[in-house]
Protein backbone atom coordinates (compact mmCIF):
# COMPACT_ATOMS: atom_id res chain seq x y z
CA UNK A 1 0.00 0.00 0.00
CA UNK A 2 1.14 3.61 -1.13
CA UNK A 3 2.62 5.54 2.27
CA UNK A 4 0.68 8.84 2.66
CA UNK A 5 2.34 11.86 2.84
CA UNK A 6 1.53 12.86 6.95
CA UNK A 7 2.70 9.79 7.88
CA UNK A 8 6.06 10.17 6.25
CA UNK A 9 6.35 13.54 7.94
CA UNK A 10 5.49 11.94 11.29
CA UNK A 11 8.21 9.68 10.62
CA UNK A 12 10.70 12.30 10.31
CA UNK A 13 9.08 14.20 13.51
CA UNK A 14 8.03 17.08 10.99
CA UNK A 15 4.94 19.11 12.02
CA UNK A 16 1.66 18.38 10.40
CA UNK A 17 -0.43 21.00 12.01
CA UNK A 18 -2.34 22.97 9.28
CA UNK A 19 -0.96 19.77 6.78
CA UNK A 20 -3.63 18.83 4.35
CA UNK A 21 -3.24 15.25 4.19
CA UNK A 22 -2.88 14.56 0.78
CA UNK A 23 -3.07 11.06 0.63
CA UNK A 24 -1.10 8.92 -2.37
CA UNK A 25 -2.44 5.39 -4.45
CA UNK A 26 -0.19 3.31 -5.91
CA UNK A 27 -0.94 3.06 -9.56
CA UNK A 28 0.10 -0.65 -8.92
CA UNK A 29 -3.43 -1.21 -7.13
CA UNK A 30 -5.58 -0.82 -10.70
CA UNK A 31 -2.75 -3.02 -12.78
CA UNK A 32 -4.45 -5.35 -15.08
CA UNK A 33 -8.08 -4.31 -14.77
CA UNK A 34 -10.33 -4.07 -18.33
CA UNK A 35 -10.38 -0.10 -19.57
CA UNK A 36 -13.37 1.45 -21.16
CA UNK A 37 -12.63 3.82 -23.82
CA UNK A 38 -9.22 5.63 -23.87
CA UNK A 39 -8.31 4.71 -19.83
CA UNK A 40 -5.29 3.16 -19.03
CA UNK A 41 -5.98 2.68 -15.12
CA UNK A 42 -8.93 1.12 -13.74
CA UNK A 43 -9.98 0.46 -10.52
CA UNK A 44 -10.48 -3.42 -9.89
CA UNK A 45 -14.18 -4.47 -9.38
CA UNK A 46 -14.59 -4.60 -5.34
CA UNK A 47 -14.63 -8.41 -5.01
CA UNK A 48 -11.26 -8.53 -7.14
CA UNK A 49 -9.76 -6.10 -4.86
CA UNK A 50 -10.18 -7.35 -2.01
CA UNK A 51 -9.16 -10.86 -2.63
CA UNK A 52 -5.98 -9.60 -4.63
CA UNK A 53 -5.47 -7.60 -0.86
CA UNK A 54 -5.55 -11.03 1.15
CA UNK A 55 -3.57 -12.46 -0.97
CA UNK A 56 -1.39 -9.83 -0.86
CA UNK A 57 -1.38 -9.94 2.71
CA UNK A 58 -0.46 -14.07 2.60
CA UNK A 59 2.10 -13.59 0.18
CA UNK A 60 3.63 -11.19 2.29
CA UNK A 61 3.68 -13.56 5.84
CA UNK A 62 4.84 -16.50 3.51
CA UNK A 63 7.81 -14.79 1.66
CA UNK A 64 6.37 -16.33 -1.40
CA UNK A 65 4.16 -16.06 -3.79
CA UNK A 66 1.07 -18.85 -3.11
CA UNK A 67 -0.63 -18.86 -6.42
CA UNK A 68 1.22 -21.20 -8.42
CA UNK A 69 0.29 -23.64 -4.84
CA UNK A 70 1.19 -27.33 -6.64
CA UNK A 71 -0.55 -30.47 -5.25
CA UNK A 72 1.26 -31.75 -2.38
CA UNK A 73 1.66 -35.85 -2.71
CA UNK A 74 -1.96 -37.35 -3.87
CA UNK A 75 -3.57 -34.17 -2.37
CA UNK A 76 -5.94 -32.24 -4.78
CA UNK A 77 -4.52 -28.57 -5.59
CA UNK A 78 -5.35 -26.28 -2.72
CA UNK A 79 -8.06 -23.69 -3.38
CA UNK A 80 -6.97 -20.14 -2.46
CA UNK A 81 -8.83 -17.64 -0.30
CA UNK A 82 -11.71 -15.55 -1.84
CA UNK A 83 -14.04 -12.62 -0.89
CA UNK A 84 -17.94 -12.63 -2.02
CA UNK A 85 -18.88 -8.53 -1.86
CA UNK A 86 -21.96 -6.69 -2.45
CA UNK A 87 -22.26 -4.26 -4.31
CA UNK A 88 -19.07 -5.75 -6.28
CA UNK A 89 -18.29 -1.75 -7.47
CA UNK A 90 -15.10 -0.44 -8.45
CA UNK A 91 -16.09 2.95 -6.64
CA UNK A 92 -15.50 1.24 -2.85
CA UNK A 93 -12.03 -0.15 -4.34
CA UNK A 94 -11.21 2.93 -4.52
CA UNK A 95 -12.83 4.66 -1.48
CA UNK A 96 -11.50 1.36 0.93
CA UNK A 97 -8.39 2.46 -0.42
CA UNK A 98 -8.41 5.94 0.36
CA UNK A 99 -9.96 5.54 3.89
CA UNK A 100 -7.39 2.75 4.60
CA UNK A 101 -4.35 5.48 3.73
CA UNK A 102 -6.55 8.16 5.58
CA UNK A 103 -7.05 5.74 8.72
CA UNK A 104 -3.33 5.69 9.21
CA UNK A 105 -3.09 9.85 9.08
CA UNK A 106 -6.08 9.23 11.83
CA UNK A 107 -4.08 7.06 13.86
CA UNK A 108 -0.77 9.17 14.43
CA UNK A 109 -2.94 12.60 14.74
CA UNK A 110 -5.29 10.87 17.50
CA UNK A 111 -2.62 8.58 19.52
CA UNK A 112 0.95 10.48 19.03
CA UNK A 113 1.30 14.21 19.68
CA UNK A 114 3.63 15.81 16.51
CA UNK A 115 7.40 14.09 17.32
CA UNK A 116 6.37 12.47 20.24
CA UNK A 117 8.27 9.37 20.89
CA UNK A 118 5.21 7.58 22.49
CA UNK A 119 1.45 7.14 22.52
CA UNK A 120 -0.96 9.10 24.11
CA UNK A 121 -4.71 9.42 24.33
CA UNK A 122 -5.44 5.63 24.26
CA UNK A 123 -8.06 6.46 27.20
CA UNK A 124 -9.25 9.27 25.80
CA UNK A 125 -10.19 8.02 22.30
CA UNK A 126 -13.92 6.21 22.34
CA UNK A 127 -13.41 6.40 26.48
CA UNK A 128 -10.82 3.62 26.24
CA UNK A 129 -12.46 1.05 24.78
CA UNK A 130 -10.86 0.87 21.39
CA UNK A 131 -7.14 0.08 23.40
CA UNK A 132 -8.58 -0.91 27.09
CA UNK A 133 -5.50 0.14 29.21
CA UNK A 134 -3.71 1.54 26.64
CA UNK A 135 -3.02 -2.41 25.83
CA UNK A 136 -3.48 -4.58 22.59
CA UNK A 137 -2.84 -8.62 22.55
CA UNK A 138 -1.67 -7.87 26.68
CA UNK A 139 1.32 -5.85 25.19
CA UNK A 140 0.94 -1.70 25.52
CA UNK A 141 0.30 0.13 22.27
CA UNK A 142 3.40 1.63 21.08
CA UNK A 143 4.64 3.72 17.85
CA UNK A 144 6.23 1.46 15.66
CA UNK A 145 9.84 1.36 15.39
CA UNK A 146 10.85 3.17 12.19
CA UNK A 147 7.83 5.12 12.67
CA UNK A 148 6.17 3.51 9.59
CA UNK A 149 3.69 0.79 9.29
CA UNK A 150 5.11 -2.01 6.47
CA UNK A 151 2.16 -3.97 4.91
CA UNK A 152 2.03 -6.97 6.62
CA UNK A 153 4.25 -5.78 9.38
CA UNK A 154 3.32 -7.89 12.96
CA UNK A 155 3.77 -6.55 15.69
CA UNK A 156 3.12 -6.82 19.47
CA UNK A 157 2.02 -10.92 19.04
CA UNK A 158 1.35 -13.37 21.94
CA UNK A 159 3.57 -16.07 20.78
CA UNK A 160 0.71 -18.76 20.36
CA UNK A 161 -1.99 -16.26 18.64
CA UNK A 162 -3.33 -16.73 15.46
CA UNK A 163 -1.33 -14.55 13.50
CA UNK A 164 2.31 -15.97 14.44
CA UNK A 165 0.73 -19.53 13.65
CA UNK A 166 -0.38 -17.98 10.19
CA UNK A 167 3.07 -17.36 9.16
CA UNK A 168 4.60 -20.22 10.67
CA UNK A 169 2.19 -22.34 8.87
CA UNK A 170 2.78 -20.52 5.45
CA UNK A 171 6.02 -20.38 5.87
CA UNK A 172 6.74 -24.04 6.76
CA UNK A 173 3.98 -24.97 3.24
CA UNK A 174 1.39 -26.38 5.81
CA UNK A 175 -1.52 -24.32 4.12
CA UNK A 176 -4.39 -26.40 5.21
CA UNK A 177 -3.47 -25.53 8.98
CA UNK A 178 -2.82 -21.97 7.87
CA UNK A 179 -5.90 -21.49 6.16
CA UNK A 180 -7.96 -22.85 9.00
CA UNK A 181 -6.20 -20.43 11.32
CA UNK A 182 -7.05 -17.56 8.62
CA UNK A 183 -11.06 -19.09 9.35
CA UNK A 184 -10.05 -18.69 12.94
CA UNK A 185 -9.19 -14.61 12.51
CA UNK A 186 -11.82 -14.15 10.55
CA UNK A 187 -14.56 -15.81 12.80
CA UNK A 188 -13.02 -14.72 16.05
CA UNK A 189 -15.81 -11.45 16.08
CA UNK A 190 -12.40 -8.77 16.95
CA UNK A 191 -10.99 -8.15 13.47
CA UNK A 192 -12.27 -6.07 10.40
CA UNK A 193 -9.83 -8.20 8.74
CA UNK A 194 -6.74 -10.56 9.03
CA UNK A 195 -4.73 -7.68 8.68
CA UNK A 196 -6.15 -5.73 11.61
CA UNK A 197 -5.30 -8.71 13.38
CA UNK A 198 -1.21 -7.78 12.37
CA UNK A 199 -0.87 -5.02 14.97
CA UNK A 200 -2.60 -2.27 16.94
CA UNK A 201 -2.21 -0.01 14.04
CA UNK A 202 -3.86 -2.27 11.20
CA UNK A 203 -6.28 -3.11 13.60
CA UNK A 204 -7.75 0.32 14.18
CA UNK A 205 -6.64 1.61 10.37
CA UNK A 206 -8.83 -1.74 9.27
CA UNK A 207 -11.79 -0.96 11.06
CA UNK A 208 -11.89 2.72 10.16
CA UNK A 209 -11.77 1.26 7.00
CA UNK A 210 -15.26 -1.14 7.40
CA UNK A 211 -16.67 1.47 9.30
CA UNK A 212 -16.36 3.90 5.66
CA UNK A 213 -17.30 1.38 3.74
CA UNK A 214 -20.36 -0.01 5.79
CA UNK A 215 -21.44 3.85 5.54
CA UNK A 216 -21.30 3.84 2.05
CA UNK A 217 -23.61 0.80 1.18
CA UNK A 218 -21.35 -2.41 1.47
CA UNK A 219 -23.76 -4.83 2.99
CA UNK A 220 -21.53 -8.08 2.74
CA UNK A 221 -18.10 -8.86 2.91
CA UNK A 222 -17.76 -12.93 2.92
CA UNK A 223 -14.52 -14.61 2.97
CA UNK A 224 -13.97 -18.07 1.83
CA UNK A 225 -11.53 -20.38 2.97
CA UNK A 226 -10.25 -23.67 1.88
CA UNK A 227 -8.15 -25.73 4.76
CA UNK A 228 -9.12 -29.02 6.26
CA UNK A 229 -12.67 -28.43 5.12
CA UNK A 230 -14.66 -24.99 3.42
CA UNK A 231 -15.14 -22.12 5.70
CA UNK A 232 -17.20 -19.24 5.04
CA UNK A 233 -17.24 -16.33 7.04
CA UNK A 234 -18.88 -12.54 6.64
CA UNK A 235 -17.41 -9.54 8.23
CA UNK A 236 -20.07 -7.20 7.70
CA UNK A 237 -22.74 -10.07 9.17
CA UNK A 238 -20.90 -10.03 12.22
CA UNK A 239 -19.77 -6.60 12.32
CA UNK A 240 -23.73 -6.03 13.06
CA UNK A 241 -24.25 -8.57 16.31
CA UNK A 242 -23.28 -8.12 19.59
CA UNK A 243 -18.90 -8.51 19.35
CA UNK A 244 -15.93 -6.39 20.10
CA UNK A 245 -15.80 -5.60 16.17
CA UNK A 246 -19.22 -3.85 16.57
CA UNK A 247 -17.55 -2.06 19.71
CA UNK A 248 -14.91 -1.02 17.89
CA UNK A 249 -17.01 -0.11 15.05
CA UNK A 250 -19.20 2.01 16.98
CA UNK A 251 -15.83 4.37 18.74
CA UNK A 252 -15.75 5.85 14.97
CA UNK A 253 -19.71 6.34 14.85
CA UNK A 254 -19.19 8.27 18.28
CA UNK A 255 -16.09 10.26 16.79
CA UNK A 256 -17.88 11.34 13.49
CA UNK A 257 -20.83 12.45 14.79
CA UNK A 258 -21.46 16.11 14.15
CA UNK A 259 -21.09 18.23 17.10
Amino acid sequence: MARCIATEARRRNLPVMGFWPYIAISLGLWKNNPCQGTKTACAAPFQTYETRRLLAILNVTAEKDLRPLVPEGHRPRLTLPSYEVSPDVSALSVLGALAHEYGHILWWNTFVEPGASQVSNTAGFCNGSFYPSGVWQGTSVDIPKDRGVRFGKIRLQRKNSDVPQLERFLGSGDYSRAFEVLHQIYSDGRWASALAAFSPDEDFVETFELFVLMNAGMRQAAITTYGRARHSDNVVRDATVSSPLQTKLQCFASATQPR
